[in-house]
């Protein structure tokens, strides 16, 4: 069995230092997949079989659970020299914030690396699979392979850094996370002429959660000179290309406002309005803030969330908010975000329940609500009449 950790690497990843900073080079590491759940880590081993948890994942302070570290055979080796990623995940947000956390050795250990190692719970590569970690790799200038674990490897040479970007208090980023992201973006010149951007979910599809009556809050946005951008529908360099350029930013809460944190250059104010009672949107604001520099604020005009009925969650990712829009109102004129006299149109009853409907369609089960309260949220046994 593998020698236990030292016990002060048990500690969460910290943004201003400590093992989130550093490197470690090991000679004949032993890369060992995570099992096939999706709150898992990979495991490093050193040449002696003792475990690396700086080679761990982080998640609100949280460590992921490692498996079992069982070598029952002969090991596939694998010759050259690699960097670790850990677990990453085809998913737009975690791959902007847990799947970049280590890139930023590229900038420091030195040496050319032959490829990118990282363990997945699914099947199959992910730069074949599917496109996004590839555009989203390029787009921060690497153009490494990406190469799975899929059985336990031994690896010549393998390069484990720190965790310098996540959720959690580590979503602020290590000030070598903050270099790494302002010179691979370098490249991309700003945009002008969109210095206020909403940035909305209202034209996402499937199973996405978003807010109820959202095609309203980009109306009253509108009214205030700011323009309606729907990210998923413009290439990634164009994205960065308008965060650059604008003074101000709000959206609700989702992967989008992760780039706009890595990409913002001259941001001034910005605002994340939440739509689940979780930790992401104070990540949110943290990376932001500390990104970029801009006064940052949350505002939670949470009224009740609607969540699949299988799911028991009121933080589950398909849930949709149901927002107290004048409550919002308030929080963004004292912000600064809109003015005082600034049109602002209140969603009827029958905005909120045809978008209900239309969800309860689509997901095949009826959604139930659950009231946003000081307690916490508690469940209603059916819809009610929303109030």
């Amino acid at each position: 069995m593998p020698a236990a950790p030292d016990p002060p690497l048990r500690l969460p990843p910290d943004p201003a230092g400590g093992w989130s900073r550093a490197c470690l080079a090991l000679k004949d590491a032993i890369a060992i997949p995570q099992p096939a759940i999706w709150r898992a880590n990979g495991l490093v081993l050193d040449s002696a079989g003792k475990i690396i948890p700086q080679a761990s994942l982080w998640r609100n302070e949280e460590e992921l659970p490692c498996p079992e570290p069982e070598i029952t055979g002969p090991m596939e080796r694998l010759e050259g020299r690699y960097l670790w990623l850990g677990p990453i995940v085809d998913h737009f947000g975690h791959l902007l914030t847990e799947g970049l956390s280590r890139l930023w050795a590229l900038d420091v250990a030195g040496g050319d690396f032959d490829g990118l190692l990282y363990v997945s719970k699914r099947p199959g590569p992910l730069a074949v699979r599917g496109s996004l970690p590839r555009r989203i790799f390029r787009l921060f200038g690497v153009k490494l392979p990406l190469i799975a674990v899929r059985e336990p490897t031994l690896v010549s040479e393998l390069v484990v850094p720190g965790q310098g970007l996540g959720l959690g208090e580590i979503a602020k980023g290590t000030p070598e996370m903050h270099a790494f992201a302002r010179r691979a973006l370098a490249r991309i010149a700003p945009e002008t002429g969109t210095p206020r951007i909403y940035l909305s979910r209202s034209q996402l599809t499937g199973t996405e959660g978003r807010v109820l009556a959202e095609r309203i809050l980009e109306q009253n946005f509108a009214a205030s000179g700011y323009s309606v951008v729907h990210p998923q529908t413009l290439p990634l360099d164009r994205q960065v290309a308008l965060y650059k350029g604008a003074a101000v930013i709000v959206g609700s809460e989702g992967s989008a406002l992760h780039l706009a944190a890595l990409a913002a250059g001259d941001l001034q104010r910005a605002a994340v309005i939440y739509r689940r009672k979780s930790h992401f949107g104070g990540s949110l604001v943290d990376q932001l803030d500390a990104f970029t520099g801009a006064r940052t604020i949350g505002i939670d005009a949470v009224r009740a969330i609607w969540s699949p009925k299988h799911s028991g969650r009121s933080t589950d990712f398909r849930t949709l908010a149901e927002l107290d829009f004048a409550a919002l109102r308030e929080r963004l004129v004292a912000g600064g975000f809109i003015a005082e006299g600034a049109p602002w149109r209140l969603p009827e009853d029958e905005d909120l329940l045809a978008e209900l409907d239309a969800a309860d369609q689509a997901s095949g089960q009826p959604l139930m609500r659950y009231d946003a309260e000081p307690a916490g949220i508690s469940p209603k046994p059916a819809r009610l009449k929303l109030s």
